[in-house]
């Protein structure tokens, strides 16, 4: 990434950096000379994240074409690095990841709202019903019994 941003800079004399890249689009190819399909013409899966992988026939052999839609330099890394199944295995921890963040978060504003419920029961006992409970249960409750 730091060529690529230099060569921006030496022929189009501007000035950018890693973060000012905004990767939308990777394709790969890896072509197996000798392999071929048959009966075939194409094998075309997607991924659940929306990613799609190509294999083919070409002239000398089989060629498989990814195209993937990265959200970081990273997650590019990642793919160039180990190939789709890492890639996918990084993009899908990342999304249990968030998931799990949204969970905490829900749970935490439910211990609030449950700590709210008991406080309002708690004031409601003691302002609506203890008065109507025998003395000894009274007794019973204000001794910890």
């Amino acid at each position: 990434m730091e060529k690529f941003c230099a060569v921006i800079n030496e022929k189009l004399d501007l000035e950018i950096s890693i973060e000012d890249i905004n990767i939308t689009v990777c394709e790969l190819n890896d072509d197996h000379i000798g392999l071929r399909l048959d009966g075939l013409s194409c094998i075309t899966a997607r991924s659940f994240l929306g990613d799609l992988e190509r294999i083919y026939n070409k002239a000398r052999g089989l060629r498989s074409e990814v195209w993937v839609q990265p959200g970081s330099a990273e997650s590019i890394y990642a793919l160039l690095k180990g190939g789709v199944t890492p890639y996918n295995i990084h993009q899908g921890l990342f999304i249990v990841t968030k998931k799990l963040d949204d969970l905490l978060t829900a749970q935490k504003f439910q211990n609030e709202n449950l700590q709210r419920i008991y406080q309002l029961f708690k004031e409601f006992l003691s302002n609506h019903v203890f008065h109507l409970l025998p003395r000894s249960a009274r007794r019973k409750i204000t001794e910890g019994e």
